[in-house]
């Protein structure tokens, strides 16, 4: 699978003009999760979630867009 898999499955649908699939955004919607333990853990995830934007935006950009054009 791919590097940030939930992003681009979220972008592509967003960039899908024609698509009968939809994105809606829930207001009471919860998510947990683990806190970070020290400082290098917390830079080391910062770090993953850039590179992943940034491989999701280009994944999509190339996937998608161009198919829409």
């Amino acid at each position: 699978m791919y590097l940030a898999e939930d992003r681009i499955l979220s972008l592509g649908i967003y960039c899908q003009h024609k698509s009968k699939y939809t994105l809606a955004y829930i207001p009471d919607g919860v998510a947990y999760t683990d806190p970070m333990k020290d400082h290098n853990t917390l830079l080391a995830q910062r770090r993953r979630w850039i590179n992943s934007s940034l491989f999701a935006f280009l994944y999509v950009f190339r996937n998608y867009y161009f198919n829409v054009l």
